[in-house]
This record gives C-alpha cells, structure tokens and sequence, in this order.
C-alpha cells in the first residue's frame, strides 16, 4: 500500500520538486526526533517524577534515547525508501536491479533498517529493565526473602539476549535470511562453545544452583576453605565475589563454591559466640578470675544474656591456668569491636585485682657432677 501511495504521488512531481521534498521529509524528520526529545525531557519525566512510583520515571529516562533512535532512523529510512522509489520511475528494470544489487544500497538499507529494528529492541529492553528495578528498589527491599534480589539480575540478562536475539532474527529475515539458519548456526555454536567452554558453563549451572540453593547470600559473611573471610559481594552468573577486611575483591569460580565448604557467619542468624582461652598465673584464685570474667560480661551493653557468658577452668597449661570465656553478641559484624572493649576491661580489672597473666616460661635445672 505505501509503495502505491509512493508511486503515485512521485508521478505528480518534477525530479527538482521530489528532490525538495526529499530533502523537506529528512529535515521533518529531524525536527521530529529532537521534538520527541524534547517531549520526552521537558514535558513526561516532570510528569512521572511527581507520581507516587518510580518506574514510570525509570521508564521514560531510560526510554528518551532510543525512542529519539527509533524516530531518527525511522524517517531517514521512509526518506531513503521514497528516494529509492523515486530513482525506480526512470529506470529500466535491469538499472534498477544493478543498483540495489550495488554496495552502496545495500550498506544504507542495511544499516537504517538495523538501527530501528535495534531501537526499538532497545526501548522494549529498557522498559523490562526499568520493570525490574522498579521492582528491586520498591517491592524486593520490603520482602523477607532474598532470592528475588539474587534472581533478578539473572532475569535482566536473561531478557537481554532474548529481545536482541529476536530482534536479529527479524534483521536475517530483512536479507531473506531464514530463522532456522540462524537457529541452525546457534545449534552448531552451541556444540562448539559447549565443548570449548565446559568449564565456564559448569560455573554458570554452579552459579544458579548457588541462586536456588543458597548456602549465602549478597552480604553474608562467609570463611572459605583457605581461611579467607570477607561478605558477599556478587553472586554472579561465572563467579562469587568476596570483598575482604582488607577492601580486596576474592572472585572464586562459582563450579569451586559449589563444591567447597563454607562457614556462613550470618546463617541461620546473626548471632556471634566470642571464645577465648584466658591465662592467668599458678596461684590465682581461680574463683575470683571467673567472677570477675563474668562480671565483664554482664555489664557490657551488648553482650547478650541468652546464651549466657560463660567462664569455665579449661586446663593445667605448662605456665598458666587456662580459662575458657565465652559470651555472646547479636551481630556477628560488631565482634571485632566488642572483643576488643572486653579484652581492655580484663587487662585492667586483672591489674586491680592483682591477677597476673603469665607469659612462657620454663624452670630448668642444672646438676653438677
């Protein structure tokens, strides 16, 4: 119908006036590209930004480029059509073949119509991510699970490869290219990498059995086999990263972390037992060391009452008798600090007290002949 309605008005014009016109329809069209633009700034992200949600905003922010692409390339593509279209009147049909058969046609009718195709793949991609953060800032913080927050990165690229996928199969179809080519060369592709990449694959089914599994999860303080501590900082689709006490990211491949045991300090809750073997000298009232232990315990703020503080007499050590302290704190991620406020109140109190805390020491003996 559009080429009908092309020849038809082409026939009612001189070569100057459709040339005029062709040149009108690309300044149109650039007018309208930078109107759209302008709607989409000035005029819809005031607008969304005074709504009670945010994807709305999301939306029309992540939208304002390649709708403007997609306005842009779709003019210049109808100009280029109607230019064609004229060319086609005044010449014989062999001329006309010649010239779309040329490499200039095919480079510019191959490039405007994969610019708007990847577009508005772009715009439909943009609107699925806005969805989905919309989602993570507004909905998932409020939920007690976490697996959303872990899925929903997977969903987006997911969706990524899907939408551009189907966006290069309608651009195969535009060079009468068949899908099942193109799903035949994915197929084939698929053998290749599978064999060319088995390790990066099982790291990918390791990482989404860690999503379903979840043995930790984003923030989760875990120890690995090696000893290493730090909090989870991404669960990837390759690898687990790790940010350390020293700020240094640990990327261990998720086909490691499946298969390893790891200690999570923050499952099933973030409680924290602090255990210390205290030593204090042979002699000591070892009573009076546990009372004052306990002591300390029960008057720190933040050491917890159930469990209970625990100091039991542990062992006779080579040049000490050792005490097993144990408390309690409700957050794993504040040991360090507590530990530390209790370890100054001991050393002071045991000065007070006049309790002596040995270091090594050996009695030798030396028999003269």
């Amino acid at each position: 119908m559009l080429s009908v309605f092309t020849d038809w008005w082409t026939n009612l014009q001189t070569p100057y006036q459709q040339a005029v016109i062709t040149l009108l329809t690309v300044a149109a069209t650039f007018l309208a590209a930078h109107l759209v633009k302008f709607i989409w700034n000035n005029v819809l992200r005031p607008i969304a930004r005074r709504t009670p949600t945010k994807a709305d905003l999301m939306l029309v922010e992540d939208t304002a480029l390649p709708v403007y692409i997609v306005v842009l390339t779709s003019g210049l593509y109808l100009s280029f059509l109607r230019l064609i279209g004229n060319v086609k009147l005044r010449m014989s049909a062999e001329e006309f073949a010649d010239l779309k058969g040329s490499l200039g046609y095919k480079i510019a009718d191959g490039v405007l119509y994969s610019l708007t195709v990847f577009a508005v793949a772009y715009i439909v991609y943009a609107a699925v991510r806005a969805v989905l953060e919309w989602y993570m800032k507004q909905v998932a913080v409020r939920t007690r699970t976490r697996l959303d927050d872990e899925m929903i990165p997977l969903i987006r690229r997911i969706a990524k490869i899907v939408i551009f996928f189907v966006a290069l199969t309608y651009i195969m179809q535009h060079y009468d290219k068949p899908i099942m080519s193109l799903l035949g060369a994915a197929g084939i592709a698929s053998i290749a990498v599978a064999f060319a990449a088995q390790e990066t694959l099982s790291n990918i089914i390791a990482g989404i059995a860690l999503m379903f599994d979840r043995p930790f999860r984003m923030g989760d303080r875990i120890e690995l086999p090696s000893g290493q501590i730090g909090d989870v900082h991404e669960i990837g689709m390759r690898s687990t990263k790790i940010l350390s006490f020293d700020n240094n990211l640990i990327v261990v491949p998720n086909s490691e972390m499946a298969k390893s045991m790891v200690v999570n300090y923050a499952y099933p809750d973030l409680k924290y037992k602090i255990r210390q073997v205290i030593g204090v000298a042979y002699g000591s009232d070892i009573a009076k060391v546990k009372s004052i232990l306990l002591d300390i315990a029960n008057t720190h703020p933040e050491v917890l009452d159930d469990p209970a503080p625990v100091a039991n007499f542990y062992t006779f050590a080579e040049s000490s008798l050792d005490i097993y302290f144990i408390v309690w704190v409700k957050d794993y991620k504040e040991h360090f600090r507590i530990r530390d406020e209790i370890n100054c109140e001991i050393n002071r109190r045991f000065e007070a007290e006049g309790v002596t805390i040995p270091f090594p020491q050996r009695t030798v003996h030396l028999r003269q002949e």
